[in-house]
């Protein structure tokens, strides 16, 4: 009886590891990129590139100013005075909502131009099959667009932009 309980614990614990390894796959790719690798050096590109420029910019200003608050809190902090940390937070709540805002607008904006330059329906056809193809032989299970505003963090590992450029150079 011992034995049959034993094999079958045995069988079990194989059974539940071996349906805990099956994780998916994930992959991130970078379509601005592929745009621009596509489109080469045409106006739309350019005008694309320059509004995402501008954003960063714009980003980094904003990210600096939040710095500085953040800076200014800790020594108000560290004075004691309660009142001016108490404005110092108000003034970073408001410039944190203001950078989401910012970047949601900017985002927006971005994925507007992505979708004007998208319009091309060889281009869409030509990628789709690319991604798929780099991701199916990848074994990926799923693939997420970089500029994804709920896209957080991703390790460069799992960028497959430049794989799917070169199957699209590959298969023209």
């Amino acid at each position: 009886m011992k034995k049959i309980s034993l094999g079958l614990m045995i069988l079990t614990l194989c059974a539940v590891s071996g349906f805990s390894e099956q994780l998916s796959k994930i992959a991130v790719v970078d379509v601005g990129r592929i745009l621009k690798s596509y489109y080469r050096e045409s106006s739309g590109i350019r005008e694309y590139d320059s509004i995402r420029e501008d954003m960063n910019r714009e980003l980094g200003k904003i990210q600096e100013g939040i710095d500085n608050l953040k800076v200014q809190i800790a020594e108000e902090e560290a004075k004691g005075n309660n009142a001016k940390v108490s404005e110092l937070n108000g003034k970073l709540k408001k410039q944190v909502e203001y950078k989401q805002e910012y970047f949601a607008s900017m985002s927006a904006k971005l994925a507007s131009k992505e979708s004007d330059l998208n319009l091309n329906s060889r281009f869409y056809s030509v990628l789709y099959k690319a991604i798929q193809y780099v991701a199916e032989s990848e074994g990926y299970s799923l693939v997420l667009k970089t500029s994804d505003a709920d896209l957080v963090w991703y390790h460069t590992e799992i960028d497959i932009t430049d794989k799917v450029i070169a199957r699209i150079k590959s298969s023209n």
